[in-house]
């Protein structure tokens, strides 16, 4: 496990409803943007976890998230927050982010939190601790065997690419990055 992560997250402009893969565990993102939130999350045990820690207005969906039931084109804003490294395998890795590109409104955002994971079967794990805009400091940790996990800031960076969306902001601090991403105005995807 890293020595820890600090991480200060800001407002979202435009706020309308966010779109919140891999939502489950902490529920960090519903509780930065309180009544905001739709968190899809695979697995119904992260949701129940999330649950009791998240406003009561969060609406949280199971789900596959590299499939999702939303129309194109609907979300300002899509965010993963340090859940990517639980995907398994490069392709669903990359189909996570077309489908957040998909749903994304031209000219929307992916924002994504992650952290390097090594290829080999050894476990990995970051220590997070989060100021939320209104000042609460959650504290939490992500923890996988890397075996299929592997991921890393240029790879991707290449999903986003392959799903033609454009690296607005890109933070590499060594044990994690940060991609804020947009959907071109002109984008077809």
């Amino acid at each position: 496990m890293s020595d820890g992560v600090e991480i200060s997250l800001g407002p979202l402009e435009p706020m309308p409803v966010i779109l919140d893969l891999c939502a489950g565990g902490e529920g960090i993102i519903a509780r930065a943007y309180p009544g905001r939130v739709i968190g899809v999350d695979s697995q119904i045990s992260e949701i129940n976890a999330a649950r009791p820690k998240c406003p009561p207005r969060t609406i949280f969906l199971v789900g596959d998230a590299t499939r999702t039931q939303f129309v194109e084109n609907t979300f300002e804003h899509v965010t993963v927050f340090f859940g990517l490294m639980y995907v398994k395998g490069a392709e669903a890795k990359r189909a996570l982010v077309a489908e957040a590109a998909r749903v994304l409104k031209a000219g929307g955002r992916l924002h994504i939190w992650g952290a390097p994971v090594p290829p080999g079967d050894d476990v990995f794990g970051v220590a997070v601790t989060v100021t939320l805009p209104g000042g609460e400091v959650a504290r939490t940790g992500y923890r996988v065997r890397g075996e299929g996990r592997e991921q890393n800031l240029e790879t991707v960076r290449e999903f986003a690419a392959a799903a033609a969306l454009e690296v607005e902001v890109e933070d590499d601090h060594g044990d994690w990055f940060y991609l804020r991403l947009t959907k071109p105005k002109t984008s077809h995807v």
